[in-house]
């Protein structure tokens, strides 16, 4: 039972991202009641099985594992990631 919704969702009284529940129900098609399906979900497909293919095939898509490297590092640092002209304007 969902007690909050937002950013960390309170779920049986334990702080949970809704992220998590957010993938089941997109990448791999359980359906969910916890939420209304957004506009742009529902182009994907006629089914929640289409819809879900096409969710998962957008991220299908390869990733250097440098790059991966670099993103995971910015992020766990919480750093600005991009060239220097972008992180001198931010």
């Amino acid at each position: 039972m969902i007690k909050e919704v937002g950013a960390n969702a309170n779920v049986n009284g334990s702080r949970l991202s809704p992220t998590p529940l957010i993938h089941h129900s997109n990448a791999l098609a359980r359906e969910s009641h916890l939420w209304t399906p957004h506009e742009t979900w529902l182009q994907l497909g006629q089914t929640h099985q289409e819809r879900s293919a096409a969710y998962r095939n957008l991220f299908a898509g390869h990733i250097d594992p440098d790059d991966l490297k670099k993103v995971r590092d910015a992020v766990n640092k919480r750093l600005a990631l991009g060239n220097n002209r972008f992180r001198d304007e931010i």
